[in-house]
């Protein structure tokens, strides 16, 4: 997508992430009765159910047979798709931000007198903008790869500060500033971009100015952010 706009973008991977507590998780999904529904608002969150059903392959039964007749809430058109593959049934829709996601969950379930919690297997460090009333259980935990300093010196050493730097995540936000306070590629330097409003609040929240987000978390829509930023009259000028 931005090769065909002509946007010159160099992709530098910053987090890796470690799973946790699958056997809790497991426990959880051999237990649908527990539950209303479940919440996964990323494609690593199912992944560590993946993780799960590789481990225990009766485990996709259990999914196939019951929490397919449970609502299953997705944070963005990958994390639904990704869900369907494993046999959840997912709520179709354009959710592509927690704030839209939270409201589909209040709407389904304020009318019922529905008093099991839902299940949301989710990031240890996951940004707290859902509802409350939640059985919030971490699966995994995102930290920053070993060498992310020395990538990121070296990148704006060979390559200078970029125009605009775009960030996919609150964490990955947080784990880069530093460096790059460090290397002067901060405001006014460069741009700061976001993936999504999430992760724009985390940017603003830390006193940066942001100039522009994606309306969903896609391609098309980071490009379409980006590229009406790159043609505005002010960066023209």
């Amino acid at each position: 997508c931005f090769g065909e706009a002509n946007i010159n973008l160099h992709v530098l991977g910053t987090l890796q992430f470690r799973y946790m507590n699958l056997e809790f998780l497991k426990e959880h999904i051999l237990n649908p009765i527990n539950f209303s529904g479940i919440i996964f608002t990323s494609q690593r969150s199912l992944m560590a159910v993946e993780q799960c059903i590789q481990d225990h392959p009766n485990l996709r039964y259990r999914i196939e047979q019951e929490w397919s007749r449970l609502p299953t809430f997705c944070l963005g058109y990958a994390t639904q798709q990704k869900a369907s593959e494993l046999g959840f049934n997912s709520h179709k829709g354009d959710y592509g931000n927690s704030e839209s996601l939270s409201k589909l969950i209040i709407e389904c379930f304020q009318a019922r007198a529905e008093n099991k919690p839902l299940l949301f297997p989710g990031a240890e460090n996951r940004m707290k903008t859902l509802p409350q009333a939640l059985q919030l259980h971490n699966v995994y935990k995102s930290i920053p790869r070993n060498d992310l300093d020395e990538a990121i010196r070296e990148f704006i050493s060979s390559q200078d500060v970029p125009r605009c730097i775009i960030f996919f995540s609150p964490s990955i936000f947080i784990a880069c500033i530093d460096i790059l306070k460090e290397m002067q590629a901060t405001p006014p330097q460069c741009s700061f971009a976001a993936i999504g409003p999430t992760t724009a609040k985390s940017i603003a929240d830390n006193g940066y100015d942001i100039v522009c987000y994606a309306d969903k978390p896609d391609p098309k829509s980071l490009v379409l952010a980006i590229s009406a930023f790159l043609l505005s009259p002010k960066v023209s000028d």
